[in-house]
């Protein structure tokens, strides 16, 4: 629902899938490399179907890094979509001007505790940062971070 409110606001022409609209890959939660090459195919397969030109996760971690085919090699299949992970998509629509904020309304401090498998897996690691420096007024980093950040355990599959 929250992607469907930032899609609504940015003006997107989007299509959620009524086959696959949770795409949390549990192959990879699990660390079942066969499940996870499974259902990352039949959301790949789905992508091609609905003929997406880009295609974007809403979870940051366990769903886009297979998905957004950035899991270790083989996992993922070539589509003709362009791929990515919700969060470098907010960052599009921020500075595009897509997408208006404002930082004001959002005074408490906030931190960020990196998506593991999108981070190490992906390298996706400063799209993030990006977006909360420009919608809240006090971002702090966690230490440590990015790469080094402590796995929460919720991934299974962040330390492969």
């Amino acid at each position: 629902m929250a992607a469907a409110g930032v899609f609504h606001a940015a003006g997107e022409s989007w299509t959620l899938s009524s086959e696959f609209y949770d795409v949390t890959n549990y192959g990879l939660f699990s660390g079942d490399d066969d499940a996870a090459r499974e259902l990352t195919r039949r959301v790949m397969d789905e992508a091609a179907r609905l003929a997406c030109r880009r295609s974007s996760s809403p979870s940051a971690d366990t769903d886009s890094a297979p998905s957004a085919g950035r899991a270790p090699t083989g996992w993922a299949r070539r589509t003709p979509s362009r791929l990515r992970s919700v969060l470098e998509l907010l960052e599009e629509y921020l500075d595009t001007g897509r997408i208006q904020v404002d930082p004001a309304k959002n005074s408490a401090r906030v931190t960020l505790h990196d998506p593991c498998n999108l981070v190490r897996w992906g390298g996706v690691s400063e799209p993030q940062r990006r977006v909360l420096a420009r919608v809240v007024q006090d971002f702090t980093e966690m230490t440590p971070n990015r790469r080094n950040n402590f796995c929460c355990g919720g991934g299974a599959a962040c330390s492969r």
